[in-house]
């Protein structure tokens, strides 16, 4: 699988955590995209925007690789305790 031998290749810089499960890793990866594309015609009625124009493309791979990157959790150096609301 492609996707894994990326991974593969990413972890071997020393890129990744030493934990990560690469199938898994690699089927989420995967199936982001293509959920987007299967859903496309629902997902431009809701964003209210095409998402396969070249905006719309951009918008998804910036959400994608930000989600990638930096996940959606505030660190917890960030000044709040984890499981704290408010």
């Amino acid at each position: 699988m492609l996707a894994r031998a990326q991974l593969e290749g990413l972890a071997g810089e020393g890129l990744l955590r030493p934990d990560l499960d690469f199938d898994w890793t690699a089927l989420q990866v995967i199936l982001i995209d293509i959920a987007a594309f299967l859903l496309e015609p629902a997902l431009t009625r809701y964003l209210g925007a095409p998402l396969l124009s070249d905006a719309g493309l951009e918008r998804m791979r910036k959400a994608t690789t930000d989600l990638f990157l930096k996940g959606i959790y505030r660190s917890e150096t960030s000044g709040r305790r984890p499981g704290r609301r408010g």
